[in-house]
């Protein structure tokens, strides 16, 4: 099982765009700082989120928005414009909760909505083989 959550801030606003099946796929990058002591590290995750979780996140997110992601790595293979084989490794996202947004932290406001997406596994296309929560029962673990 390949499982990852994050807490951390919407480097710039997500693009969205549609397979030629019609499918919604939203991508963005969001930041995580580890602090320790005066030091700070930064890491930035590329993240892909598809359908109704897509959704959610195109009316919702932008920009400076804090949000929690949870979901696994997927890594693709791909050749760049000098002829090099490269891996890029994303974050397929399976649930998503704006935690503050930047317009409110600016005003100084609340947020005035939580959405939360949890997928079902037929909502994750392409990733109908990955079993979920929902679908492992104790008789059919392997040990």
């Amino acid at each position: 099982m390949n499982q990852l959550t994050i807490i951390g801030y919407i480097g710039g606003d997500p693009e969205v765009r549609s397979t030629p099946s019609g499918d919604t796929v939203v991508t963005f990058s969001i930041a995580d700082t580890y602090k320790s002591g005066e030091n700070s590290h930064t890491e930035w995750f590329r993240c892909e989120a598809w359908n109704k979780t897509g959704d959610i996140i195109r009316q919702y997110v932008g920009k400076g928005d804090q949000l929690y992601v949870q979901g696994g790595l997927k890594t693709e293979k791909y050749t760049d414009n000098s002829g090099l084989e490269k891996t890029a490794i994303k974050v397929r996202v399976e649930r998503v909760q704006l935690l503050s947004n930047k317009k409110d932290r600016d005003t100084g406001t609340a947020p005035t909505h939580t959405p939360t997406h949890t997928p079902t596994p037929t909502q994750q296309v392409g990733h109908t083989s990955t079993p979920t929560a929902q679908s492992i029962t104790e008789d059919g673990l392997p040990f």
